[in-house]
């Protein structure tokens, strides 16, 4: 069972990685829109968007199994 703390450090986590996140979306959606888009730089910007996404889901799976124990 989580405990209050637990979930204040949770929702601080998840709160700042959603702020990368967007962040990250950001600077894509600038790219994007360049005439010549730095295909490197940009392919740099997927990769680190992917595991932005990859540690939510890890993060997601923690929780639940914190809330089932």
């Amino acid at each position: 069972m989580t405990t209050i703390n637990d979930q204040v450090t949770y929702d601080k986590c998840k709160e700042r990685i959603q702020q990368e996140i967007n962040a990250v979306l950001k600077v894509i959606n600038e790219k994007m829109n360049e005439e010549e888009t730095d295909i490197k730089k940009l392919s740099e910007l997927f990769i680190n968007l992917n595991s932005l996404n990859q540690t939510v889901i890890l993060l997601n799976t923690i929780k639940e199994k914190s809330i089932k124990d």
